[in-house]
């Protein structure tokens, strides 16, 4: 599955992209609101990677990582707490530091959007973010995403 924009592809992760998810990921600023991380060793990112075919395969978790033409792994996006009834899902996307603010977001949230609707069918999606995370908060407004 790819799904590819002017400057980012999101795909299915590969073993490949460890070493960059480990970068990325091993700061605590880019993973202060998550429920996991920082990451510390490679076998936390290759365990992560390595479950995905059977996340995809149960219908728990659709995951991509954002491959900027350029720069290669910046972050991941995906599709979670899908419900068939309601024809909903959630969106969730993190970056490395250094590629805030350089309008990745914008177009990953395209692309999985456009996924989420056009190929899963789904009528609604949404993302969270905690409410002390002004820049998350920012971010998913700025794309279109409004406050409940």
């Amino acid at each position: 599955m790819l799904l590819t924009g002017p400057t980012i592809t999101l795909r299915y992760p590969e073993q490949r992209d460890a070493d960059a998810l480990l970068h990325h990921a091993s700061d605590p600023d880019v993973t202060q609101w998550f429920s996991w991380g920082p990451y510390t060793d490679i076998e936390q990112p290759r365990a992560w990677i390595a479950q995905q075919q059977q996340r995809r395969e149960d219908a728990i978790q659709i995951d991509f990582v954002i491959d900027h033409h350029e720069h290669g792994v910046i972050g991941i996006t995906g599709l979670t707490e899908f419900s068939a009834r309601d024809r909903r899902a959630i969106v969730g996307t993190w970056f490395g530091k250094e590629h805030w603010g350089t309008g990745s977001n914008a177009e990953s949230k395209a692309l999985i959007a456009h996924f989420a609707f056009a190929v899963c069918g789904m009528e609604r999606i949404s993302a969270y973010a905690n409410p002390l995370n002004g820049r998350s908060v920012r971010a998913l407004e700025k794309v279109g995403y409004s406050l409940e």
